[in-house]
């Protein structure tokens, strides 16, 4: 199930502003990653969500504001352990140059307050030394079934330094888009956008497709016909993401990447016989 959201943003003035404050935010993001690799929890979590597809999409890839993961063996207590962890870290260190996580005011909450998924939501406020502000979630989820095995994932912070993970593939996480999109009323522009550039670079299985749609015995019949009836709130995500290629903001664009998505995936449903999964 879905956990990542649309993270908070303060109002900008400038693209400077903007720039600052997301290097600001990419500097707290990096910290709590080296953490976590620097961890007993390295080889446990499985990273997901618009961090790894900022590796993958290169420059077209929405920048992350959160760290989204999920621990396949189900450990209840995983998420407060992290917590208990970072936080004792923070109480020796907490100052990133200009940048400060407050450590006092960080929580750690049961997702079951923002979704329907079990497991824990970190939150860790931070403050620049020149009156900005922001927050960095971190989303543990637990029990959530990830049909194909993770892959490893090196990222390379901002000072060079290399970072090793686990994370979901770029085929695992275009199917869980499209499950996302699929099942929800109104479906999130992201989920759409993401979608689009993972379909057009990793060719999906049909069999990885198919078993991540039956993780919800819920959803209706999928076939390349329902993306075009998609409901998506495009305008949200344009006002959330001002600074895309210019392809996301024309009149029309929604169904323009709509038809993209079902012309990519045209050789997933290829695979077999009849178009419904």
């Amino acid at each position: 199930m879905k956990m990542e959201e649309e993270v908070w943003e303060p109002h900008f003035t400038t693209p400077e502003e903007r720039t600052y404050w997301y290097a600001a935010r990419q500097q707290v993001i990096e910290f709590l990653l080296w953490q976590l690799a620097h961890s007993p929890w390295q080889s446990e979590l499985v990273l997901r969500g618009s961090l790894p597809l900022k590796l993958w999409l290169g420059e077209r890839g929405r920048e992350p504001g959160d760290i989204d993961s999920l621990v396949p063996s189900a450990q209840e207590d995983v998420g407060w352990a992290i917590f208990e962890t970072l936080s004792r870290r923070l109480e020796k260190q907490s100052s990133l140059g200009q940048v400060t996580i407050i450590r006092e005011k960080a929580i750690c909450a049961t997702l079951w307050e923002y979704t329907d998924l079990p497991g824990q939501r970190l939150i860790f406020p931070w403050r620049t030394t020149d009156g900005w502000f922001g927050t960095v979630q971190m989303d543990i989820a637990l029990n959530d079934p990830m049909p194909s095995a993770p892959i490893p994932l090196r990222y390379t912070m901002g000072d060079g330094t290399v970072l090793d993970f686990l994370s979901a593939s770029p085929e695992q996480a275009l199917a869980w888009k499209l499950l996302w999109l699929h099942t929800d009323t109104i479906a999130q522009g992201k989920d759409l956008y993401d979608a689009v550039l993972l379909a057009e670079a990793f060719p999906l299985d049909r069999a990885l497709l198919a078993a991540t749609l039956q993780t919800d015995s819920n959803r209706l019949p999928f076939h390349r016909e329902t993306i075009l009836a998609w409901q998506v709130d495009w305008v949200g995500f344009v006002d959330a993401y001002p600074n895309l290629t210019a392809d996301v903001y024309v009149h029309g664009a929604v169904g323009q990447w709509l038809k993209r998505l079902a012309q990519a995936l045209r050789p997933t449903f290829d695979q077999a016989e009849g178009e419904r999964l």
